[in-house]
């Protein structure tokens, strides 16, 4: 929960909070334009936005109590489907109750359904298409303490940073990294888990366990790799002691085989 109210006060909610309000009391769709003095649409379109973005993020709570964070277009799915099957009747409600006037509207209660779904539905693709678009939104969500690495138990220091920013429980060795997006999802032997970095910064923070890139989304540990697949002579994989196969392309293939791994 500390994470939605960390995202819902970022700066960037505030400024689509801001900027949506602003461009629905100039534009003034659904009729308000028309009916509506400016003064009148800013205070109506400032509740109506205002609402939605409360349950745009109550609804995010709820997503993720159920599906965690390791499926973030899944979470986005569903607050979307949410946000059009309870939200739209509910700004609906809220519109009739403080205009009063049912002929305010060009679209019927229908259509409302309509527009909040494909409203919702472009932004949160947006956030996921457009790159630094969602970093800047969640970046606290995805953020711990620095660890004082002096601190921790000898048998800690051998380990990677990053394996003590996972919240999987029991995780005790990554196994491999793969950059989806704008995350990492980083493998253990206890579990995926999806963090918000940059690959190399991942790899960074995998210091002192030895690996290697095997594509420009792949990283993967060496004391993981169990065998070697090749379908083809251009087409090869890594198995794991978990069973995944990881591709290696033909611009790592030269270290890999330098290494004698392939």
């Amino acid at each position: 929960m500390n994470d939605t109210f960390k995202r819902l006060r970022s700066s960037l909610t505030l400024f689509v909070w801001v900027a949506a309000i602003v461009v629905a009391a100039v534009a003034g769709p659904f009729g308000t334009f028309y009916k509506m003095a400016p003064v009148e649409r800013f205070a109506f379109w400032t509740i109506i936005i205002t609402v939605a973005l409360v349950l745009a993020y109550s609804f995010r709570f709820l997503t993720l109590i159920v599906l965690g964070y390791n499926k973030p277009q899944i979470v986005d799915a569903c607050i979307v489907v949410l946000l059009t099957i309870f939200g739209a009747p509910t700004l609906w409600w809220i519109a009739q109750r403080v205009v009063q006037d049912e002929t305010m509207f060009m679209f019927g209660f229908s259509s409302m359904f309509l527009f909040v779904g494909v409203i919702s539905a472009a932004i949160y693709a947006a956030r996921r298409l457009i790159p630094g678009l969602e970093d800047t939104a969640s970046e606290e969500v995805f953020a711990y303490a620095p660890i004082d690495e002096a601190a921790l138990p000898p048998a800690m220091r051998s380990q990677p940073r990053l394996l003590q920013r996972l919240r999987i429980e029991p995780a005790t060795r990554i196994l491999r990294l793969s950059a989806k997006d704008h995350l990492v999802e980083v493998v253990t032997d206890g579990g995926a888990e999806m963090l918000r970095m940059r690959l190399v910064d991942a790899i960074e923070k995998m210091e002192p366990v030895v690996g290697y890139c095997t594509h420009r989304s792949h990283w993967v540990a060496e004391d993981a790799i169990e065998s070697v697949e090749r379908v083809s002579a251009q087409k090869i994989f890594l198995v794991l002691s978990n069973g995944d196969r990881v591709p290696v392309s033909k611009k790592y293939r030269p270290h890999l085989e330098a290494a004698g791994i392939v």
